[in-house]
């Protein structure tokens, strides 16, 4: 039995995992990721799924901080709300430390894979600078064309790519992947790989290929907005890939480079050839959403506290 600031400390990290995984819940549940979003447009869809993904961690500190306020602050309402009376006392082997415990042990396996994740990630990012020739090329007959790196991202384009590629379509690509190396997509697929495996596996890899997804069609958006007509860049994109598969060069959605062919390129020239979703997702609607989930979670956490200690006690 602990007692004084270090229980009190571990309390609220109980209460806090009891809202994180609350979270998870509650956006699995709420299927953010799936088809009936595709209506929405891509800039929306990939605002969503990084409320989507930080949704549990916001739970949390928020639950956190109402608990402090409840000790901290004279508010009725609030002591009314959360009424932990033990709060100064933690037992190691009651129920309070297994949630708390399985979520240290989630964030640590998970930490060490996505470290080796990067570290890989650098390692190749390496070696490819040092396979440029003086023109900034990789020089390969496999064509490609991607973005890598993380804090320092650069364009990478094969010559056998460029061989095979008009003036205008080389344009198309080098805009294409300049708009990832601005938005650093590399390092936001890491961190967003990282949030999403807190996830169960059946609900992470497609919130994964969405993100993927959707930061291809920015990107796309991106190479239509600098004056290229949208047709023009749909059927570059079928060149590449095209070009690619040829070669047996794949794009893989789970890499943290952005390659501009084959990375669900059919979905990609639907969206910039069919009429454009009209929908986007309003700033406040987002924090609306977040906020209905925050006052669920704030109203179920006491009381699935208090049930769950109901069960072991008697």
């Amino acid at each position: 039995m602990i007692i004084g600031g270090l229980a009190l400390f571990l309390n609220f990290f109980a209460a806090a995992t009891l809202a994180f995984f609350f979270g998870v819940a509650a956006v699995s549940a709420a299927g953010l990721f799936r088809t009936p979003w595709q209506s929405i447009d891509a800039s929306g869809r990939r605002r969503l799924l990084w409320v989507a993904v930080s949704t549990p961690w916001l739970l949390a500190l928020g639950v956190s901080v109402f608990f402090l306020l409840s000790l901290s602050v004279d508010v009725p309402w609030v002591g009314q709300l959360v009424h932990w009376h033990h709060v100064n006392a933690f037992n190691f082997y009651s129920w309070h430390a297994y949630p708390s415990l399985l979520l240290l042990l989630m964030f640590v396996a998970i930490a060490v894979k996505t470290y080796r994740s990067a570290a890989s990630h650098l390692r190749a990012y390496g070696l490819l600078k040092l396979a440029l020739n003086d023109e900034q090329l990789l020089e390969s007959q496999v064509p490609q064309a991607f973005s890598a790196g993380f804090l320092v991202p650069e364009v990478f384009i094969s010559t056998g790519l460029i061989d095979q590629l008009e003036k205008h379509e080389l344009q198309i690509v080098q805009h294409h992947e300049q708009a990832h190396v601005n938005r650093r997509d590399s390092l936001k697929k890491l961190i967003f790989s990282f949030l999403s495996s807190f996830f169960l596996l059946r609900v992470a890899q497609p919130m994964r290929q969405a993100m993927s997804l959707c930061m291809e069609q920015c990107a796309d958006e991106c190479a239509v907005s600098g004056g290229t007509d949208r047709a023009d860049v749909a059927m570059t994109l079928l060149k590449v890939t095209k070009l690619m598969r040829a070669y047996g060069a794949r794009g893989d959605t789970a890499s943290l480079t952005c390659a501009f062919g084959d990375s669900e390129a059919k979905a990609r020239v639907t969206y910039l050839i069919l009429p454009q979703p009209a929908r986007s997702i309003p700033l406040v609607l987002m924090m609306a959403l977040l906020s209905a989930i925050a006052l669920l979670c704030l109203l179920s956490v006491d009381t699935v506290h208090h049930v769950i200690e109901t069960l072991f006690t008697h």
